[in-house]
């Protein structure tokens, strides 16, 4: 009893004084400092010469051509070339080359910062295409709570899924397929995304409801990257269709 009286004292006099301190200001400004050539006026040739070296390095390996694109892929809502591109990707490499059996894959389509131009594709522009370091991870879900899921899905409309064609009218799942088939909310689901939408952030909440969760140790910037390489020593160039999978009628 003495040791709680003691602590809840300490927490008033602290309190106390952070009220009186706080009376002593004034006014609170702030602004942006610009960080440019200004500050190297004072150079370190010891650290300029590591960075150079490092620059080097990294320019080398993001610079390396590992692909081509026939025409510029973008993102778009609720369903774009390149969003297609990079589910149907993650779908094809969690399957092929991860090794675990999934029935359909998804991802936010905000996830994905810049278009693939019309051209060749180098590492780099796969890494600011993908800057997270979202790991790939595989949901057991139960087919009700897919439906719940795709019904999320289609009151957004930012998500892409492959494998799963759903029609919209208004913001209202109206219908959908996995596999060509309707869904049986008995069955156990395996759905492939990543560890952000994994756990059940984005606004994906019915992704909390999974019965169980596999990480892949697999970041979804190196299966597109893998998935980009297997499609050039095939002598395939890169495509991404926007093939209606998200289907939005009038309402």
């Amino acid at each position: 009893m003495m040791k709680r009286t003691t602590t809840v004292i300490f927490c008033i006099v602290l309190l106390s004084g952070l009220v009186a301190t706080a009376g002593n200001f004034r006014y609170v400004s702030g602004g942006r400092l610009a960080v440019d050539k200004r500050y190297d006026a004072d150079v370190d040739p010891v650290l300029e010469k590591r960075l150079r070296s490092w620059q080097s390095r990294l320019e080398g390996q993001m610079n390396q051509v590992i692909g081509h694109c026939d025409r510029t892929l973008s993102v778009e809502h609720p369903e774009g070339s390149l969003n297609n591109l990079c589910t149907d990707m993650l779908l094809a490499q969690t399957r092929e080359v991860i090794g675990l059996p999934a029935d359909a894959a998804l991802l936010n389509n905000r996830g994905i910062r810049r278009s693939l131009p019309q051209g060749d594709i180098t590492v780099g522009m796969v890494y600011e295409a993908l800057p997270f370091d979202d790991e790939v991870v595989v949901l057991e879900l139960k087919g009700s709570d897919l439906q719940r899921l795709v019904e999320a899905v289609a009151r957004r409309g930012t998500e892409t899924f492959a494998n799963i064609r759903l029609t919209v009218r208004g913001n209202r799942l109206e219908s959908f397929t996995i596999g060509g088939e309707e869904l049986d909310p008995d069955r156990i689901y395996r759905l492939a995304t990543i560890d952000y939408l994994a756990a059940g952030s984005g606004g994906m909440s019915p992704l909390r409801r999974a019965l169980s969760s596999t990480p892949t140790g697999h970041y979804l910037r190196d299966c597109m990257i893998r998935e980009i390489e297997m499609l050039t020593r095939a002598g395939q160039t890169v495509k991404g269709e926007v093939d209606g999978r998200f289907k939005r009628v009038e309402p």
